[in-house]
C-alpha cells in the first residue's frame, strides 16, 4: 500500500526528530504513518525494538491488522491479556510490542529493553499525577518517543 502525500511527510517528520508528536484527526492514517516511520527506523538501525502503548481496542483490533500493510518485515506482539500472556509478548522477539495504558504499572516492574516508544491516543497520560505517569518513568528513558493524538 502507498500512503497518501501528507502522510509521508508525516511519516517523514516522525522519523527524522526523535521526540515528536502527530496530531490528526480519526481516519487521517496515524497507524499508518506511524507504522512507516517506525519500519524505517529499525531498517536504519536507529530503534532496534518499539514499545507501542495504546487503549486496549486499539492494541488488539488496530495494530496488528495494520502492521501487514504497512509495516510487513517487523514483527509485532500484543501484550495484552493475562499476566503470562502478556509476559510471553514482552519476552518474544517481536520489534514491536503493542500493550494497553492499564498494563504500564505491570510493565514498570518488569525486565525490558525498548528503544523507541509510540504513544499511540497520547491524550490517556494526561494526569501527570497519576499512578499511570508516574509508572512511565522507567519507559521514558527510551531514546525515541512519538505521541499520537486525534
Amino acid at each position: 500500500m502507498k500512503l497518501r502525500d501528507y502522510q509521508e511527510q508525516a511519516a517523514d517528520f516522525l522519523y527524522e526528530h526523535d521526540r515528536a508528536m502527530i496530531l490528526a484527526p480519526v481516519g487521517a492514517g496515524k497507524t499508518a504513518i506511524t507504522l512507516t516511520a517506525m519500519w524505517e527506523m529499525w531498517r536504519d538501525q536507529h530503534v532496534k525494538r518499539w514499545l507501542v502503548l495504546a487503549p486496549k481496542r486499539v492494541c488488539t483490533d488496530v495494530w496488528p491488522v495494520e502492521q501487514p500493510k504497512w509495516a510487513p518485515h517487523l514483527s509485532v506482539a500484543v501484550a495484552v491479556g493475562t499476566p503470562k500472556q502478556r509476559l510471553a509478548a514482552l519476552q518474544s522477539k517481536a520489534q514491536v510490542v503493542v500493550t494497553n495504558y492499564d498494563n504500564i504499572q505491570w510493565l514498570a516492574d518488569q525486565k525490558f529493553e525498548f528503544d523507541g516508544v509510540v504513544f499511540d491516543e497520547l491524550t490517556k497520560l494526561k494526569n501527570p499525577s497519576g499512578a499511570r505517569f508516574k509508572a512511565l518513568n522507567k519507559v521514558l528513558d527510551c531514546p525515541v518517543r512519538w505521541g499520537l493524538t486525534g
